[in-house]
C-alpha cells in the first residue's frame, strides 16, 4: 500500500498505481516479480468531504493526509514473506478479516461513478438499518484497456458488529 497526498484523486491513484507497480517489478529486496493481481484499492475519503467520513481498508488506517492505494498480494504470500519494498512509501500490511458490503458497478472508475455507486449502497443500508464503519473504499478489477461496459468495480463499507 502506498499513500499520496496529492487533493486530485485522478493524480494521486496515478501516482500510487506506479509506486506499487514499481514494487512489484521489482523495486524490492531481491528484486523480486510478484503477479499483478486485482483488486486494486483506494481509499475514497481522504482528500474530500462526504457526509459520511473515515479512513478506508479498516478501522481508522486509512492516512487522513492523502490517498490510500492499495495492491492485494498473490494468494499464498502473507507479510512476512513478502519481499520488502525499497521505495519507503510503500508498505506491507495484513488487512484483518471483516464483514463488508458492497455493491458493483461498471463503467470508468471515475470519482463520479464511485460516488453514486457509493450512495446508492449508503441509501439501501440506511433504509435496511445496517449499521456500518464508514470507511469507504473503491475497488477497481480491470486494466484500464478494458471496455467500460465490461469492467467490474465495486464500492464496499465494513459493517458495524452486531448489536447485544
Amino acid at each position: 500500500q502506498t499513500t499520496v497526498a496529492d487533493p486530485s484523486r485522478d493524480s494521486a491513484v496515478s501516482e500510487g498505481f506506479s509506486r506499487l507497480f514499481d514494487y512489484i517489478t521489482g523495486a524490492n529486496t531481491g528484486a523480486a516479480e510478484i503477479a499483478m493481481t486485482a483488486p486494486v484499492f483506494v481509499d475514497d475519503n481522504a482528500g474530500r468531504e462526504i457526509a459520511m467520513t473515515a479512513p478506508v481498508i479498516v478501522d481508522g488506517a486509512a492516512a487522513e493526509d492523502g490517498w490510500r492505494v492499495v495492491f492485494v498480494l498473490p494468494e499464498g504470500m502473507t507479510e512476512g514473506d513478502a519481499p520488502r519494498p525499497t521505495d519507503a512509501r510503500v508498505t506491507i500490511a495484513t488487512v484483518p478479516a471483516r464483514r463488508v458490503a458492497a455493491i458493483r458497478f461498471t463503467g470508468f472508475f471515475s470519482a463520479a461513478n464511485i460516488e453514486a455507486a457509493r450512495t446508492t449502497l449508503a441509501d439501501w443500508l440506511a433504509a435496511e438499518g445496517i449499521a456500518h464503519r464508514g470507511d469507504w473504499q473503491s475497488a477497481g478489477y480491470n486494466p484500464p484497456w478494458t471496455l467500460p461496459w465490461l469492467k467490474r468495480n465495486e464500492v464496499i463499507v465494513t459493517l458495524a458488529p452486531p448489536a447485544g
